[in-house]
């Protein structure tokens, strides 16, 4: 939660499956749902996950294992039953143990609801923020009675 920008906070969910599990990580988060309202943002993210079990997992909301080895896994972030992103791991020279599925539904289960509790907090301080402006603005124009003198500081 305390990484501000989503490419942040992939690369430290990407950063930590891969240090505990040893595997390829990749991670998709779904932009739109991590925009502050009324700002054109630059992507990160591609607009839908890339092909294979990735957006298998997201588009069906369900956990996917590769057939068999288990050596390619994926798993939706949800919240409420809505799909944030997907992360997929693979690691071809072993399969993953039913203990390291475990362990990556559970930390998907807490990167969802720290996702969800981040993007509200920044949503809440950017409209504190906003509504701060508002007041300082307000502040002042309610002090002047002259329509220039007005004028010129709602302008600046």
């Amino acid at each position: 939660m305390q990484q501000e920008a989503l490419a942040a906070r992939r690369d430290l969910i990407r950063e930590t499956v891969s240090h505990l599990l040893d595997c390829q990580v990749e991670v998709w988060l779904d932009e739109g749902l991590f925009r502050l309202p009324g700002l054109n943002q630059t992507s990160l993210f591609p607009a839908k996950p890339p092909e294979g079990p990735m957006l298998e997992a997201f588009t069906t909301g369900i956990p996917y294992a590769s057939k068999g080895q288990r050596i390619t896994l994926a798993f939706p972030f949800k919240n409420g039953g809505v799909s944030l992103g997907a992360l997929q791991v693979a690691r071809p020279a072993r399969p993953f143990r039913r203990k390291e599925i475990g362990i990556l539904e559970g930390l998907v289960g807490h990167v969802s609801l720290a996702l969800v509790a981040a993007h509200r907090h920044t949503v809440e301080q950017w409209r504190i923020e906003q509504l701060t402006l508002v007041r300082r603005v307000s502040a002042q124009i309610a002090n002047v009675l002259d329509l220039d003198e007005l004028t010129r500081r709602v302008t600046n």
